[in-house]
């Protein structure tokens, strides 16, 4: 099976498409709320190149990070003889995941729920929609037929996240629900490597 370049062009225009509403959404509200407080440009001022550099310094740890996760954990599959398809289906994911892991991890502490779940959820769009398709523009993507199985798990999972939303407490991924799917998460990574 292979992923062209015209899906390619088809998962930019859908990742364009996504990413403009919400763009368009806060662009109105920093407006609005600029309009209402005269005085936030100027504390705003004050805290912009810290945080500036805090995030550049921020991206080049997640990027080293991330590299040395994958380089050496790729390196003790192979020893193990582990195919190429398991290492990027387990080894690769988990390590590229780690940044909105932590990311999560630590909005959840500061009780900032809606950066956690916008982080995950942002970056599996990025990672499906702009990765792949710029991608598949490069040059097209073949892939076997097992990895179906691994998008039919994804979309159980991701329809089984929006039922969530009204099994029990509305709009809350409660303990008992995150017990759920890091148990799916274990069966299917238990099934790769048996």
């Amino acid at each position: 099976m292979v992923i062209s370049r015209k899906d390619g062009v088809i998962l930019l225009i859908l990742f364009a498409l996504y990413f403009l509403y919400p763009i368009i959404t806060e662009i109105n509200d920093i407006v609005t709320t600029y309009k209402q407080e005269k005085n936030l440009k100027e504390k705003q001022q004050i805290k912009l190149i810290p945080s500036i550099i805090f995030i550049i310094i921020g991206i080049v740890l997640l990027k080293y990070g991330g590299d040395f996760v994958v380089d050496y954990a790729t390196s003790i599959a192979q020893m193990f003889n582990v195919t190429e398809r398991v290492i990027g289906l387990t080894i690769v994911a988990i390590g590229t995941a780690l940044p909105e892991l932590i990311t999560s991890i630590f909005a959840v502490i500061k009780k900032d729920s809606d950066l956690a779940v916008g982080n995950l959820v942002g970056s599996c769009v990025l990672n499906l929609f702009l990765i792949l398709g710029t991608g598949a523009i490069i040059t097209p993507l073949e892939f076997s037929n097992e990895f179906n199985n691994n998008l039919i798990l994804l979309a159980i999972s991701t329809v089984l996240i929006w039922l969530f939303n009204f099994i029990g407490k509305k709009n809350t991924i409660t303990r008992i629900k995150g017990a759920t799917l890091l148990l799916i998460f274990t069966a299917y990574m238990t099934k790769l490597f048996i």
